[in-house]
């Protein structure tokens, strides 16, 4: 069904350019001869019915060839998660009878060594963006498309999708290609789409929210699907944070005409955060529909004030495939509403069984949809409790309003949302108890400044243990965003008297707590108290501060400081999405400034973003007036000797709050003056050459209550 689906569309518009990515474009004629060409190449490795591909593959034309070639040949599709770690990878692979493995020159390696370690020789690997020889002639072309076309229309299996998991494994579900054609003709159906648009993908083809909004839709319409392309340093491609692609993304809005744009929160409120100098165009765009993940109502008046467009919630799971899109006229579009169910699909707020709720009530969502998996296919013992009567009961919470409309209020269900991607605890948990120093352990998600969670594993240790032996441990077997921002060590967890484990009581901080808090989320103090005392000399400020960007790059990254080049991007250096979030969170709250999230983007240098920062910083002080006069008259209270005869003594009887504001009224005086020709301060300068000496426990201490207590 999909591949005739995709050649009525070749028939009605081959000359159109169905792809864009960078320099690279193909019209929807040349996509299906690339598709009858890697077909061929597959029947020669005998694929064919039922068998199981892995798909290993990022965002490519090679992923929408292999898809629709594997579906012709009614093959099953596994699209992966091309930065799986081997483990996991491994898991996969060996949990599905696999034919072949269809990845890239860049993934080749790992996959075969995974290959090597479950010892499947039958297991074949094709290289697709490997340049393969073709012959054929334009008769020979035309043969086989006919071939090809004139086969009995196919309705069966062809993807198999895993779901996050609350049981402690991922759970496996099979759809069939007339489900799929389903879910796309009801998301085209209440989108609108038309092969008059231009479909910008920022998000996973091996995920649902991409595979059907971006691609499948496209390519049944008629729309032109244009790919962010990847960042290529020296021939590999680098994994960078999403900031350092906003600019291109909004170069792309304006120059490829983009209609509709389905992406996520977090994107979106990235590309709400652009200053307001880099001016786009983006008249053409008419449909910003976000899912995946709760919108900010934050997220949704930025990216509103910034660009004059409303965000159209969506939602649906891996096992329903697309459910509801807020299509709401302009001034009814809630951000917290996901809209009304798509064609043929039924929605019901249920206390657990079939009954509706009133309307208002919050309960459990279940759907009925003619895309919908039939059930789990690895863990069956679920499916008396998610599949029943033709409805599937999503573990999420919701209600609707008089109209019809959904809203999500919450879930029943554990999972952690790190940045946009659903963390199964349990699996974690699980990789954690092999450690063979680890008893027990549980995981949470702490809420973040900014929204989403951060992942904290808690432990009881059986010996020894370190954190930064449990985050490699974990980051050798897990992809990074399941990698934990917190271990706290504790005795024992706390359990109900039944044993369940009490998660609420996990998100506090008891026990000893490997993972320092002031430092990993609240930022370090003393940085902003010693750049201050730096005076004018903004090289040396510069120099420091850009010293402790780097070691906190080097925490957050596990590397060492002397691997953290100050001149290299930090995306090259493996700083991703969530990582760059942490970053600019913990210089905001050490420094006490208000960045933007794009600041990565503007300075991707440690050395460039210490120099911007200082500067920032030199000029907000030197810009406020009549601090010295409101907070501390150095002349008239102290007299000419100043501030800096007091002793130390006297300085130790204030409270924190009290030290902290004369060292910044005393600097700023400094930096003001120096800013504007004023003379020296003499004994004022002299204190803060005392502050500058210190090491960073004394001036904590000194802006700490110990220091009083402890003379």
């Amino acid at each position: 069904m999909l591949f005739h689906t995709l050649a009525k569309t070749v028939g009605a518009y081959s000359d159109k350019t169905a792809i864009v990515l960078g320099s690279r474009s193909l019209t929807y004629d040349e996509l299906l001869m690339q598709i009858e060409h890697f077909i061929d190449r597959l029947r020669s490795l005998n694929v064919g019915e039922g068998d199981c591909v892995a798909l290993v593959l990022p965002n490519s034309i090679e992923f929408v060839v292999s898809f629709y070639a594997l579906a012709s040949l009614r093959a099953r599709a596994l699209p992966l998660n091309p930065i799986l770690k081997a483990d996991e990878l491994r898991f996969y692979l060996s949990d599905n009878e696999i034919k072949a493995i269809i990845t890239d020159t860049e993934r080749a390696v790992l996959c075969r060594q995974t290959i090597g370690q479950l010892a499947k020789d039958d297991i074949a690997l094709v290289i697709a963006n490997e340049a393969e020889d073709a012959h054929d002639t334009p008769s020979q072309h035309a043969s086989n498309r006919t071939f090809y076309t004139a086969q009995e229309p196919f309705d069966g299996p062809v993807i198999y999708q895993y779901s996050s998991g609350s049981t402690g494994q991922a759970k496996k579900v099979c759809r069939t290609q007339k489900n799929l054609v389903s879910e796309t003709e009801a998301y085209v159906n209440g989108s609108g789409m038309t092969a008059a648009d231009n479909v910008l993908c920022l998000v996973p083809l091996f995920h649902t929210h991409g595979f059907c909004k971006c691609m499948l839709a496209s390519m049944a319409t008629g729309a032109t699907l244009v790919m962010l392309e990847p960042v290529v340093r020296d021939g590999v491609t680098v994994e960078v944070p999403f900031v350092f692609r906003a600019q291109r993304v909004l170069e792309l809005l304006e120059q490829k005409h983009i209609s509709m744009l389905p992406a996520t929160p977090y994107i979106f409120g990235t590309l709400a955060e652009t200053t307001e100098d880099v001016q786009v165009d983006v008249s053409s765009l008419r449909v910003c529909l976000t899912g995946g993940n709760f919108l900010p109502e934050a997220t949704f008046k930025r990216f509103k004030q910034r660009f004059g467009l409303l965000l159209r919630p969506a939602y649906g799971s891996t096992e329903t495939g697309f459910v509801t899109l807020n299509m709401e006229p302009d001034d009814e579009v809630r951000y917290d509403s996901v809209g009304r169910p798509g064609k043929n699909i039924e929605v019901r707020i249920t206390n657990g069984t079939l009954e509706e709720l009133p309307v208002g009530s919050v309960g459990e969502i279940a759907v009925k949809s003619p895309a919908m998996a039939k059930g789990y296919l690895n863990v069956a013992e679920l499916n008396h409790e998610a599949f029943r009567d033709d409805f599937f009961f999503t573990g999420d919470l919701g209600k609707k309003d008089g109209q019809g409309r959904l809203y999500i209020t919450g879930r029943k269900k554990i999972f952690i949302d790190s940045g946009g991607e659903k963390v199964d605890p349990l699996e974690l948990e699980h990789v954690l108890t092999t450690h063979p120093a680890v008893s027990e352990a549980a995981v949470v998600g702490i809420a973040g400044p900014y929204g989403g969670q951060a992942i904290k594993a808690v432990i009881v240790p059986a010996g020894e243990l370190t954190e930064l032996e449990i985050l490699l441990y974990c980051r050798e077997r897990l992809s990074d965003y399941k990698v934990p921002r917190f271990v706290e060590f504790r005795n024992a967890l706390p359990k109900s008297p039944l044993g369940k484990i009490l998660r609420k009581d996990l998100i506090g901080s008891s026990g000893s707590s490997v993972a320092d808090t002031a430092s990993s989320s609240g930022g370090d103090s003393t940085i902003r108290t010693r750049i201050l005392a730096l005076k004018h000399d903004g090289m040396q400020a510069e120099h420091f501060l850009e010293l402790r960007i780097r070691e906190r790059i080097a925490t957050l990254l596990l590397l060492d400081v002397a691997e953290v080049d100050a001149q290299r991007p930090l995306g090259e250096l493996g700083l991703g999405s969530l990582k760059a979030v942490e970053l600019r969170n913990w210089l905001e709250v050490s420094l006490e400034l208000t960045l933007p999230v794009t600041i990565l983007w503007s300075y991707p240098t440690a050395a460039s973003l210490a120099a911007h920062i200082v500067s920032t910083l030199r000029r907000s002080i030197a810009a406020e007036e009549r601090v010295a006069a409101e907070a501390l008259d150095l002349s008239n209270a102290h007299g000419e000797k100043g501030i800096a005869l007091q002793g130390m003594a006297e300085i130790e009887r204030l409270s924190e709050a009290e030290v902290q504001q004369q060292v910044d009224v005393m600097t700023k005086e400094i930096w003001k003056n120096d800013a504007t020709g004023a003379a020296d301060n003499g004994d004022l300068s002299s204190y803060l050459s005392q502050i500058e000496q210190m090491s960073d426990a004394e001036v904590q201490q000194l802006l700490s209550h110990e220091n009083r207590n402890n003379p």
